[in-house]
């Protein structure tokens, strides 16, 4: 499953998708490829992400 936007990523962390490519995403045009601090905040941004939605599912699963 490809994702190129922040709704689609989270839609595909909601649902559990397994095998996703985040490049698209990520990178999205060559101005960002070239540009390593606004590369790297993208990445820190989904790691965020991800583990936001990791406390989530804990604590939902806890009530």
């Amino acid at each position: 499953m490809g994702i190129s936007t922040m709704r689609e990523f989270e839609e595909a962390l909601r649902y559990n998708f397994d095998g996703i490519d985040i490049t698209g995403y990520l990178l999205r045009n060559h101005k960002i490829r070239k540009d390593s601090e606004r590369l790297k905040r993208r990445v820190e941004e989904l790691i965020i992400k991800v583990k936001q939605k990791r406390i989530t599912d804990f604590i939902g699963n806890s009530y």
